[in-house]
């Protein structure tokens, strides 16, 4: 009798041992040639874990607010390895899911996968809706994802609990964290609408009044100098020559002889 106790006992804690060393990441193993899906409890990775919303930055762009307001909605979802509905999802499937109903950006299906797609950034560059990641135990790859949300804090699918708040301070996050990752897409779309907007056009119906400017001085119009008309050259005078006229005998009167008789 003893035995089968010792016996139960022995099965029991290598059970439990099992459970621990799986984590919160995602594991496989072999099974009859076949490979199998653990879905792993991850008794580690809820510490300081909280339902409370997700905070909104006041001036948060409108792609970031629209990225944090989906992951708040997920907020109290079950977890289920392998899940991608708001019946039971997993950390990959989350944040697949957030990016995808909120921005129309798809993303890869695995943790690691998502890590290899995302671009590297030190953890002080970190903004809200960047990826952070994880492994499973210390030492190990990839094997969990979350969305930063800032004041050190992610929105992620715990294994244990579901879509949770957790701060990322605790020791076990800072024994796995492996890096963070920016969305290329998500970073070009935070980019383009931080840009200062164009200056208001004036429109029909605005009745404010505009400042008149100032008139441009107004320069005097001179008259223009008129021609004046050149003395025409008087042609000279030619001598009157004086004509000597020849006296010339005068015709002598008819007489009609009849006249007399």
């Amino acid at each position: 009798m003893l035995g089968v106790k010792v016996e139960k006992v022995i099965v029991w804690g290598a059970v439990m041992l099992s459970v621990v060393m799986t984590g919160c990441g995602s594991l496989r193993h072999s099974n009859g040639g076949r490979t199998a899906q653990l879905s792993p409890p991850g008794t580690t990775c809820t510490d300081r874990t909280s339902t409370s919303a997700v905070e909104v930055p006041a001036k948060a762009q409108p792609s970031m607010s629209a990225l944090l307001t989906e992951a708040n909605s997920w907020l109290g979802t079950p977890y289920k390895y392998g899940g991608n509905t708001r019946d039971g999802v997993d950390c990959s499937g989350f944040v697949l899911q957030v990016y995808l109903r909120a921005l129309d950006i798809s993303l890869p299906r695995t943790s690691a996968q998502q890590q290899e797609f995302s671009r590297k950034i030190r953890r002080d560059e970190m903004k809200p809706g960047d990826l952070m990641f994880f492994s499973v135990r210390e030492g190990g790859n990839v094997g969990h994802v979350g969305i930063y949300i800032g004041d050190d804090k992610m929105i992620h699918a715990s294994s244990k609990v579901g879509v949770v708040v957790a701060s990322v301070t605790t020791d076990y996050f800072k024994r796995n964290y492996l890096g963070s990752g920016r969305i290329e897409a998500y970073a070009k779309r935070l980019a383009s609408e931080s840009k200062p907007s164009a200056p208001p056009v004036d429109t029909p119906g605005d009745n404010t009044p505009k400042p008149t400017p100032a008139a441009a001085p107004v320069e005097p119009v001179r008259p223009r100098p008129q021609p004046q008309p050149q003395p025409q050259p008087q042609p000279a005078r030619q001598p009157i020559k004086t004509v000597r006229v020849s006296p010339q005998a005068q015709p002598a009167a008819d007489i009609d002889e009849d006249f007399f008789d």
